[in-house]
């Protein structure tokens, strides 16, 4: 059982007053006793004496029993004690208290203590419980001697039945006092021990407090002692707690911050690749909640081989790295992977993810269009310069040939035109320097414009272009000849991979606070694994076909940033064989933003 500081006090209180008052009633009633014990022996040593006086006369004349007995009881009956009269050899020849065959049938008396030291020394005491009487005797025992012998030993008693009673009185008065003394100690010692204790509680308080955060609290201090040094040394305590308690929080809401505004994830790991901390972008990177993996073991969290081996690599030798691995989360990221390794403290290493995945795409953008436009270049070119060449050689002297070389000659030139003109386009609609005209579109006006263009070429392959009803659909606010743009790329991407008498058709929707326009044919279709790649610039499913056709593979990649400057997205589904259906959706109150961002 805990006991508490005022509890113990007040027991070391009561225990050292019960402890005094209990020496004090001891030491009082030996001294008591003592004394009394004293003058019970002066008294009985100078009866005694009168008592061997009478004696001494009769044991000298050898009187037997019947002359000696008689006298004891009368004599025993006038001193109120019991006189044993004792022959040398131990005999009893004479008791106050027995008479008759009682006497006779007395035992020797000659090894009783006070007789042996009576013998030995002129004079033995002894106090013994009397089995008789029941009750405690002081016996004195004195030797009678004549011309220097021994003969006899008047030996008397006295009951200590009233001195015993004495003291059993004397007793249950200090016990009395005793009990007073420790109620008034109690009663004084209380309330002392509540104030001494009182400022205890107190700074026991403020510490229970502190420990729970709130490092406001501060210890009273009403006395100039101990205590008071000890709660001031609590209050500088808790003053020098709550300023670095601010300071480190001042830290740490710092580190979240610059933490939290890192593009880069983060992470921390101990001595035994445990978690330790980890910030927003790594969270937000591998969908993982910093509540459930902070703390676990690296390869539990990350089930990635290769991170592990670097982060073991990077704990055993001490030294910095960089790595660049690919991590499914769930699809395929490339990260730029810096460990940094601490050499003090808890934390051991700091790992730094770089998201390179669109970096990378963007450098294989970069290399594919570079080698797309060289190649779609020199196609062309290589043509010019092959028929050029061959009307120097006499092919120019052959009206016929001349003119039919001079017009193959004009077709790739206007395939280059062409080629360089959307370029040209897509350029400054990605450099942001396109001036937007923004403006209410009719939607269905936008629709028949496209369509009336694009219907002869469309009836010269025998097919037939329809558009669904229109009369509900609202108008959009966006630039109306980059939209008509986006209609016409779309319309004649059809009417390219539709074959002869097959059947195109536009429709138009409203959807809330959008437009959905979508362009369907009977086409060729697109497979499915080319469909997420069909919007890059000069991605063509069939190069030859595309290129017999006359396309540059840019037209998708305009309709998309020409869309996406609008507010708006373009989607596509496909089936081979069954055709495609191209979904342009467009809010009614579009942004018109400055730049765009290449694919």
């Amino acid at each position: 059982m805990r006991l508490t500081l005022q509890s113990k006090f007040l027991a070391v209180s009561l225990l050292l007053v019960a402890l005094s008052l209990g020496l004090a009633g001891f030491l009082i009633m030996g001294r008591l006793e003592r004394d009394a014990l004293h003058q019970v022996r002066q008294g009985l040593t100078a009866q005694a004496h009168l008592t061997a006086a009478v004696f001494r006369s009769l044991l000298i004349q050898q009187e037997g029993p019947s002359s000696i007995d008689p006298l004891a009881d009368r004599l025993g009956e006038q001193i109120q004690a019991r006189i044993t009269v004792i022959r040398p050899d131990g005999t009893v020849v004479g008791d106050s208290w027995e008479s008759g065959q009682a006497l006779s049938a007395m035992e020797n008396h000659l090894q009783r203590p006070e007789v042996l030291q009576a013998i030995g020394s002129g004079l033995g005491t002894g106090i013994r419980f009397s089995d008789t009487v029941k009750v405690r005797m002081f016996y004195l025992a004195l030797p009678m001697k004549e011309d220097g012998r021994l003969i006899g030993i008047v030996r008397l008693a006295v009951p200590l039945s009233e001195l015993d009673a004495q003291l059993v009185q004397l007793r249950n008065v200090l016990l009395m006092v005793l009990l007073s003394a420790l109620g008034l100690a109690l009663a004084f010692s209380y309330p002392f021990a509540l104030r001494l204790t009182r400022p205890l509680r107190e700074m026991m308080s403020v510490a229970g407090d502190l420990a729970r955060g709130r490092l406001d609290r501060r210890a009273a201090i009403s006395s100039g002692d101990e205590i008071a040094d000890l709660g001031r040394v609590l209050n500088q305590m808790a003053a020098d707690l709550e300023t670095t308690m601010a300071e480190v929080s001042e830290d740490r809401a710092r580190l979240r911050a610059i933490l939290s505004g890192m593009v880069e994830g983060v992470l921390v790991l101990d001595r035994e690749s445990r978690i330790v901390l980890m910030n927003a972008a790594i969270e937000r990177m591998f969908q993982l909640e910093g509540s459930t993996a902070v703390g676990r073991p690296l390869i539990e969290v990350f089930r990635h081989h290769p991170l592990h081996q670097m982060v073991q690599k990077v704990l055993e030798s001490k030294a910095d790295r960089s790595d660049e691995m690919v991590i499914f989360i769930p699809e395929e990221r490339t990260f730029t992977v810096q460990a940094s390794v601490s050499q003090t403290g808890a934390i051991a290493a700091v790992l730094v993810f770089h998201d390179v995945t669109d970096l990378k795409r963007l450098e294989r953008v970069r290399k594919d269009f570079v080698a797309n436009v060289s190649h779609e270049l020199r196609t062309p070119l290589t043509s010019i310069k092959g028929y050029i060449e061959a009307l120097i050689d006499g092919a120019k002297d052959d009206p016929e040939k001349c003119a039919e070389f001079l017009g193959i000659i004009e077709k790739h030139a206007d395939q280059l035109n062409t080629l360089l003109s959307d370029l040209l386009q897509l350029s400054t609609i990605e450099s942001g320097q396109y001036q937007w005209r923004r403006t209410a579109v009719s939607v269905p006006d936008l629709i028949e414009k496209a369509v009336h263009l694009l219907r002869p070429l469309a009836e010269k392959k025998s097919q037939t272009i329809s558009v669904a009803p229109l009369e509900s659909v609202g108008p959009v606010t966006g630039d109306a000849n980059q939209l008509t743009e986006v209609l016409i790329n779309l319309i004649d991407n059809a009417i390219k991979y539709t074959p002869e008498s097959g059947r195109i058709t536009v429709e138009a929707v409203q959807k809330g606070s959008a437009v959905e326009i979508a362009v369907s044919d009977t086409g060729i279709g697109i497979p499915s694994k080319e469909i997420p790649r069909i919007f890059e610039r000069f991605y063509r499913v069939d190069r030859a076909r595309s290129r017999e056709m006359g396309g540059t593979g840019l037209g998708l990649s305009i309709v998309k940033h020409i869309v996406e400057a609008h507010g708006g997205r373009v989607s596509v589904e496909s089936w081979i064989g069954k055709g495609s259906r191209f979904v342009v959706t467009l809010p009614k109150e579009s942004p018109m933003p400055s730049s765009l961002t290449a694919p």
